[in-house]
């Protein structure tokens, strides 16, 4: 049996410590890997699941990495990264400390310099199941977009100014944006509608609204994920297993694991947006054509749905073929 310690931030209350935790979780699945944990991060919680003991001479070491924050071990150190753009310089120097990298897909192995490629293993993304069985949401009147403003790079002023400039208060729509700090972005909001000046004297903007818990998640119908790294993103993974289908250039690799025809696809191009590092820029025209669509043309969107919930939303779910606990089998 193999010997493993995740020193992943699992305690911290972040997306990295969600994404670590989700794969702490997964390798507690595996008869063939012994796995326990090592909190070496800022706490945040106790997340108390977890089993936390000394092991002398584990085989390996795996570390979702945040490169800030990266540990060198004396063991065999195996770390998950996505990296989020390119020319990063400090990412290159933390990566090249690591034996093996893991990769949630070809498109961010792709991403990483060449000389890593050589070390470098695609996984399947993994996270917990959710409670409950899918079923199909029915858009009776309103339709519900949402989308995310969390993590980094979201493009969160492009899907905003698309959503404004696209819809009026008389569409039956509504976007709910989940964030961490409500006021300032309820500031940027009020900036962008000032910023296109559509309406002079009754403002006729479509419905936006500010939420800080998840279960988004289970009432919307659509999210859009028009961010512009190669990061996964941790809402990204819930909307497909919550069965909504997605707006998205699919540059993460997304569509690598799960349908195209199950998502709205947007144009994208390599570029940059408020800085020298490179990315996958969405085209805002494309976007702005895809919320038309999914709103518009209902019997689409409820066959993408459709196809979510038959064939996709288990898409990261564990003991698939290619997640973590086969790939470090094979690398032992």
């Amino acid at each position: 049996m193999l010997k493993s310690v995740t020193i992943s931030p699992y305690k911290e209350n972040s997306p990295a410590g969600e994404k670590a935790r989700w794969i702490a979780m997964s390798l507690e699945q595996y008869d063939r890997i012994h796995n326990t944990n090592s909190s070496i991060y800022q706490e945040d919680g106790d997340y108390g699941q977890f089993e936390s003991t000394q092991m002398k001479t584990p085989d390996f070491c795996i570390q979702y990495v945040k490169p800030l924050d990266f540990v060198k071990t004396p063991y065999k150190n195996i770390g998950i990264f996505e990296p989020t753009l390119k020319g990063v310089p400090y990412e290159k120097n933390v990566i090249n400390l690591l034996d093996n990298v893991l990769v949630y897909s070809e498109a961010q192995k792709k991403a990483l310099p060449e000389i890593i490629r050589n070390k470098c293993s695609v996984i399947r993304p993994t996270m917990v199941p959710l409670a409950g069985q899918p079923e199909m949401k029915k858009v009776f009147s309103k339709f519900l977009f949402y989308t995310s403003a969390i993590e980094e790079h979201t493009n969160i002023d492009m899907v905003i100014l698309a959503y404004l400039s696209s819809f009026t208060i008389n569409d039956n729509v509504k976007l709910s944006v989940l964030c961490d700090n409500t006021e300032e972005l309820l500031h940027f909001i009020n900036k962008s509608k000032e910023s296109l000046g559509l309406y002079k004297k009754v403002p006729l903007y479509p419905e936006i609204e500010l939420r800080t818990d998840p279960s988004a998640h289970g009432s919307c119908h659509c999210f859009i994920d028009a961010s512009m790294d190669y990061n996964i993103s941790i809402h990204t993974m819930l909307a497909v297993a919550s069965c909504n289908p997605i707006v998205t250039s699919g540059s993460d690799g997304l569509f690598e694991w799960v349908d195209k025809e199950s998502c709205y696809s947007i144009d994208s191009h390599e570029g940059s947006r408020n800085s020298y590092l490179i990315g996958s820029v969405p085209d805002y025209l494309s976007l702005k054509e895809s919320l038309l669509e999914a709103f518009n043309n209902r019997k689409s969107f409820g066959e993408k749905q459709d196809k979510m919930i038959k064939d996709c939303h288990k898409s990261f779910y564990d003991k698939k073929e290619g997640s973590i606990g086969d790939v470090l089998c094979s690398l032992s």
